[in-house]
């Protein structure tokens, strides 16, 4: 997980982030949520909060897994 001072500071990292790994958009986790495959990962933010979550072996993610995890992870992080 990565802390922000800032929602607007962890909003504005998180979208370059985006940019710079191609994510595509996921719904339904968080603020906002992207899925890149280089690395094969979910990110999703949260607040100041962004979680990083890997599940699976490279280069085939378990996109299910790292759903499942964001949903028992995400109501523990406040914003």
């Amino acid at each position: 997980m990565r802390h922000a001072s800032s929602k607007d500071e962890a909003k504005k990292i998180f979208e370059q982030s985006k940019g710079t790994f191609n994510g595509e958009t996921v719904s339904g986790f968080g603020d906002a949520a992207y899925r890149t495959t280089t690395p094969a990962q979910l990110d999703v933010l949260k607040g100041t909060n962004w979680l990083i979550i890997s599940a699976g072996k490279f280069p085939t993610p378990n996109t299910a897994l790292q759903e499942k995890l964001a949903k028992e992870v995400l109501p523990k992080v406040s914003d």
